[in-house]
Formats: C-alpha cells, structure tokens, sequence
C-alpha cells in the first residue's frame, strides 16, 4: 500500500519524504512501527476524527498527545512510551496514506 517493502530482512522506504528525518530518528521509528504496528492505526483514527470535524489545520502533536491521553486514562490497553521523536514518521505516513493531510500539517526538515 505505501511506507516500506521488506527485502531481504530490511526496510526499504521509497518514498522521498521521509529523507527529511534524520538517519538514527528515522531508524528508531522503522523499528518502533515495526514493534508497535497498531500505534499508527490510533495515529490514523484520531486523526481521521479530526479531519471529520472539517478543521483546516491541526498538528500531529495535538492527535500524539490524544494518543497518550487515551492510552492512559481513558483504556486499560498497554500505555506505550510514545517518544515525540516519532511524530514527524507517523506524520509522513499518514500524508502518503492520504495526501489529504498534506494539507493539513505542516514540516519540519530535520535532516540537516
């Protein structure tokens, strides 16, 4: 569907997007995702709840601290350590997901 293929035991993003992160944060996103695949199924339903409420603009901080509020006070689910390093991958993968959230976040290059 979009973010990787997996070749020979390794994660390979082709898409150039996710060249602005930088190298050592990329790689601890790639292999939380892979740990904790269904954080970005909470990623896209709140932000998804948002996009519904027909905001024009609205940040992935905002839905990543949704995400801590939920996990810690509203369930009993696994509270996951949700390190703000990963905001800017789960962001890029909800834009290539729907490029309707191009529009509606904004980015930070960070790999400089």
């Amino acid at each position: 569907m979009w973010v990787f293929s997996k070749e020979n035991g390794h994660m390979n993003f082709n898409e150039q997007i996710f060249d602005e992160i930088k190298p050592h944060i990329l790689k601890k996103s790639i292999q939380f995702h892979v740990e904790n695949p269904e954080v970005y199924v909470m990623v896209k339903k709140f932000a998804v709840q948002a996009k519904e409420s027909k905001r024009n603009r609205f940040g992935i901080a905002m839905i990543w601290e949704r995400m801590r509020w939920f996990t810690m006070i509203e369930t009993t689910d696994k509270t996951y350590k949700l390190n703000n390093n990963h905001k800017a991958f789960y962001s890029r993968m909800l834009m290539i997901d729907d490029p309707f959230f191009k529009s509606v976040f904004s980015r930070k290059i960070t790999n400089k």
